[in-house]
């Protein structure tokens, strides 16, 4: 699969920090911005864009740290969650964009919680796919998460890139289930020439010389919706609905299940996804 750049919008990047940041811009109307987590870049949304700019939204996606043809620092002290937060945050005050839904998949779902509660007055609503807010998936709530997690704690390890790359990337191809997306985030890591980057998101969790704090994430204030799905083999339902705990007074929370859909349900069930999202953006405009 090769990535259709056009799809995405409008190319443009910008600098933050010492980090420079590639983003998109596609369509006009009600801001709403897309978060991808690993291994994944804009191109993970490339099955909302359209809809949702045929809907009447100002569609905006980037390239994370680390991933694409934003910078990818080597070291994991650069991939705080609130640095994180912040990538978002610059892309939106760049395009003088004082509030927009926004929708995170993955760790970008985790990253999207973190942005919510750290810029309330830029979230209109929250859309969290698959992974619920990070101190109810931190905590581990059951055992069932433990042991989906391992690869969590597998990609400390120092030598985890190479495993995954190994015998042209049969661990890698492993982990994903065989995805049919794998060989594109395989081809892509390759072009890069490091997995390391996409590792360094979990190994900053992770860091206890700069742990996440609650004081530094804050409650969610806005409306939230948290998507699920029934084969997700790396995530339970418990941590999406334990996120309720991590919302304030003034918020909502709303769970959905997506059936027979894997963790990457946005490229499985984009029709469901799409409608599911407009639906709950189009009730808080």
């Amino acid at each position: 699969m090769i990535m259709n750049t056009s799809l995405l919008g409008r190319s443009f990047q910008i600098k933050h920090g010492d980090i420079t940041i590639q983003a998109y811009e596609k369509g006009q109307g009600e801001p709403i911005v897309f978060v991808h987590g690993f291994p994944d870049s804009a191109n993970a949304w490339r099955h909302q864009i359209g809809p949702f700019v045929n809907a009447g939204y100002r569609v905006i996606t980037l390239d994370m740290r680390g991933y694409g043809k934003t910078s990818k620092p080597i070291e994991k002290q650069y991939y705080h969650i609130t640095m994180l937060a912040s990538d978002v945050k610059a892309v939106i005050d760049h395009l003088d964009i004082e509030k927009a839904h926004i929708v995170g998949h993955d760790w970008g779902a985790a990253v999207s919680w973190a942005f919510a509660g750290i810029y309330p007055q830029a979230t209109k609503s929250l859309t969290a796919i698959s992974v619920g807010h990070p101190f109810g998936l931190l905590s581990m709530p059951d055992i069932a998460q433990r042991e989906m997690s391992w690869y969590f704690f597998f990609f400390q390890l120092p030598m985890a890139q190479d495993l995954l790359a190994a015998d042209e990337w049969k661990l890698f191809r492993e982990w994903t289930r065989n995805h049919p997306e794998w060989e594109h985030w395989k081809d892509v890591f390759k072009a890069g020439g490091d997995i390391i980057p996409g590792l360094n998101w979990y190994r900053n969790a992770l860091n206890l010389k700069s742990p996440m704090k609650a004081e530094d994430l804050g409650l969610v204030q806005a409306p939230c919706l948290g998507i699920w799905s029934e084969h997700d083999h790396y995530l339970g339902e418990k941590q999406m609905k334990d996120s309720v705990h991590f919302i304030g007074e003034n918020a909502s929370f709303e769970f959905a299940c997506v059936n027979d859909a894997t963790h990457w349900v946005q490229l499985d069930k984009p029709a469901e996804i799409n409608e599911l999202i407009l639906q709950f953006t189009t009730k808080h405009r």
